[in-house]
This record gives C-alpha cells, structure tokens and sequence, in this order.
C-alpha cells in the first residue's frame, strides 16, 4: 500500500501548507509521497528577464518546500506556469534538503511503479459571444499546444526515462496542464460565463495511444484551480486536487494487486481546510 498527499497551485500561501500539516496532525493521517503539480509560487513569465525577481522567487519555492517536508520529506514536485525558468533548465536547482524537481525526467518509487513529470502550461481558451474560441491567458513555457507536443512525445524515452519501462510497470504521468475534454480541466465559477478550457489537446491524444493507455496508470495535475475530481481518458485515470490556496488537497492511496501483477488505484479522497 502506498500513501500519496496531493497538493497543487500554492501560489505561495505558505500559511495554507501550515493548515495542512495542522491538519494531518490532527486527523491522525500519514502519507509516503507528498506530489506538488506545479505552481509554487506566483511569477508572471515576463519576470524571469529579471535575475532578482528569479533569486527571490526560488527563495519562496524553499520555504514552501520546507514547509512541506514538515509532514513528510519526501517531496517531488514539478513546476507550472507561474514558476521560475530555472525550475525547467538544465540543471535544475536543488531548492530544499530533500525534495525532488522531476519535470522531464522521472524516479522509480517502488518496483513496477514510476512517477514522470512534465510541468509548464499551455494557453487557455474561453468562448466569445459569438461562440469562437479566443485565447484567454497566455501557456508558460509553451507559447501553443504544438511545442507542448514535441516535448511530451519524448517523455517516456530512453534518454529521457533513463531506463527500460518494463512491459508490467504502472506509470504516474505528473503534469501542470491536464488533457482537454476532462472535466478537470473545465474552470467555470460563474454559470452565466462561458467555461474557460485550460487543457492541452495534445495530452489527451497522447494519452489515448495504445502504449500509454497501457502503461498509464494515472495522470496527477494542477492549473485549474476550481476542478478538483476524478475523470478518465479511456483507461487513464485524470486526477485534479485542486489548488492548495484555496484549501483544496487530496490523499491517494495505491495498492499492489499480486493476482493481476500491478498496481491499482485503491482510494481517492478529496479534501478542503476549513
């Protein structure tokens, strides 16, 4: 049985990761992972022209992730759109004592079990009184869905995975973007505006080939902040925690199957600080 704490879009509410631990703390619960998809802190991407705002940008990322290896120290996270360009470049920085960044790369949590990162967003989409798509916020580090694309289908590479999938593993796939058309990707907090699409196309498509649709156990994401759920990409679990900042976390717990050989999905639960 594995134990993973899901948190996501922190944005720098520091004062929310301490509610957490307060939380775990009181409800007695224990995890092994804690997964960050993204979104520590809040840049815009125009300032990482600017080496200051970078410095003490990263400076924030480490006190958020401190603050996290207060409830567990095993910390893995990914970047999104409004983190640092840092936290995407060779090499990345080593911001606290024991988390991990594994945007584009990945780690073996437990044999038949990998975790693969890939962070950054795409740009959103909302529709326009006379029902045609326009483009709502702008994607970091990827200006369209097509450069998305030509990163995300090296993912599982060799160079990239730095070792063979093997035919019986499970993969957690940890994004910042989730795939279009999952209701997790669908941000509407007013019924009388149209939905804004925050997701990517091209994870989707990629989702559905047959080798993924093998191998991908669940895609973990962020970014969209008011739709926190469960969904499905063909056999694909789609799983959003919603945004830390506003209180939103859940708790996932795996279990291996020994009669079928896998890893499975035992139990979502989805979680709100009052």
């Amino acid at each position: 049985m594995l134990r993973f704490l899901l948190v996501s879009d922190l944005h720098y509410a520091v004062d929310k990761v301490k509610e957490l631990k307060t939380w775990m703390d009181e409800n007695n619960r224990e995890v092994d992972i804690i997964l960050v998809s993204g979104d520590l802190v809040n840049m815009v991407p125009s300032e990482n022209d600017n080496e200051a705002k970078i410095k003490e940008s990263e400076e924030m990322i480490t006190e958020i992730l401190m603050n996290l290896e207060e409830i567990n120290i095993n910390v893995i996270y990914i970047p999104g759109n409004h983190d640092p360009v840092t936290t995407f470049d060779r090499p990345l920085p080593q911001l606290s004592e024991h988390s991990k960044n594994i945007h584009y790369s990945n780690i073996r949590i437990i044999e038949k079990l990998l975790l693969c990162g890939f962070g950054g967003s795409v740009p959103a989409y909302q529709e326009n009184e006379e029902g045609i798509l326009k483009k709502r916020w702008e994607g970091y580090p990827f200006k369209n869905d097509d450069e998305f694309k030509d990163q995300l289908e090296h993912i599982f590479s060799d160079d990239i995975v730095g070792e063979d999938i093997l035919d019986d593993d499970k993969i957690i796939l940890m994004t910042h973007t989730g795939p279009n058309q999952s209701n997790t990707v669908q941000d509407q907090t007013d019924l009388t505006v149209p939905v804004i699409h925050s997701g990517s196309d091209s994870l989707r498509e990629f989702l559905l080939e047959d080798y993924q649709q093998k191998h991908v156990l669940l895609n973990i994401h962020g970014h969209t902040h008011h739709s926190t759920g469960l969904s499905r990409v063909g056999r694909t679990y789609i799983l959003n925690p919603g945004s830390i900042r506003t209180g939103h976390f859940a708790i996932l717990t795996l279990k291996f199957n020994g009669s079928k050989n896998k890893w499975m999905i035992s139990g979502a639960e989805f979680h709100r600080l009052i």
